[in-house]
C-alpha cells in the first residue's frame, strides 16, 4: 500500500502567556492509502493540532510532513484540493439549505456536474428528504452528516474527521460510523 500521510519528528508549540505549550513533541506516523486511523487521546493532547497541520491549515515548528507525497507547508494549496475536512464544530452555513450547502462546496472545489454525486451522498446519509431544510434547523447528527457530504462532494483521497460525533446521539453516531466504514471499503483514507 502507498503511504498517503507521513510525519517525522513533528513539534508544534503555542505561546501561552509567558511560556510555550508544546502540543506535539516529536510525533511520527505513517498512514496507508485506503486505511482508517482513529487518533485517540485526552483533551489537549494535540489531536486537532495534528489534523490542522496535515490539512495545511497551520504550520509546525520542527519536523517533516508529507500528505499525498506533497511536503508541507509548501504543498498546502495543492493538498487542499485532494482532502476533505469536517471540524469539531458545525462550520456550514445555517441560513442555507442542505442542498445549497452541498452546491456551495461543490462550486468551491470546481466539481463539474455534481448533481448525481450530491444525490447519491445525500441518500447515503439519509438526508435526501431534508435537502430543502435550513442547515441551522438540523439536529446535531444531521449537521455532522451534512458536513461529511460537503467534505466528500469533490471526491477527496483523504477525509479528516475532527471529533465527528461530539454532541451526536447514539443512533446518528452509529450511522456516521457506518458511512465511514463504507468510505474506507471504497478506498478512501479516513483520519479521525
Amino acid at each position: 500500500m502507498d503511504t498517503v500521510i507521513r510525519a517525522r519528528d513533528v513539534v508544534k508549540s503555542y505561546r501561552a502567556g509567558r511560556a510555550d505549550h508544546r502540543a506535539l513533541d516529536g510525533l511520527s506516523l505513517e498512514v496507508a492509502a485506503g486505511g482508517f486511523l482513529a487518533l485517540l487521546g485526552p483533551d489537549g493532547a494535540g489531536k486537532t493540532t495534528l489534523i490542522k497541520i496535515l490539512c495545511g491549515m497551520i504550520g509546525f515548528d520542527v519536523g517533516a510532513v508529507e500528505v499525498l507525497g506533497l511536503p508541507l507547508p509548501r504543498g498546502a494549496r495543492e493538498i487542499k484540493n485532494h482532502i476533505g475536512y469536517l471540524s469539531q464544530r458545525f462550520a456550514l452555513y445555517g441560513n442555507l439549505t442542505v442542498e445549497e450547502n452541498v452546491r456551495y462546496f461543490a462550486r468551491i472545489f470546481g466539481v463539474p456536474d455534481y448533481g448525481p454525486r450530491m444525490d447519491r451522498l445525500l441518500e447515503a446519509v439519509n438526508l435526501a428528504r431534508f435537502r430543502d431544510r435550513l442547515a441551522k434547523r438540523l439536529s446535531g447528527g444531521m449537521k455532522q452528516k451534512l458536513g461529511v457530504v460537503c467534505g466528500l462532494i469533490h471526491a477527496p483521497q483523504i477525509l479528516f474527521l475532527d471529533e465527528p460525533t461530539t454532541g451526536v446521539d447514539p443512533v446518528s453516531r452509529r450511522e456516521l460510523f457506518d458511512i465511514v466504514e463504507e468510505m474506507v471499503a471504497s478506498g478512501l483514507t479516513v483520519f479521525m
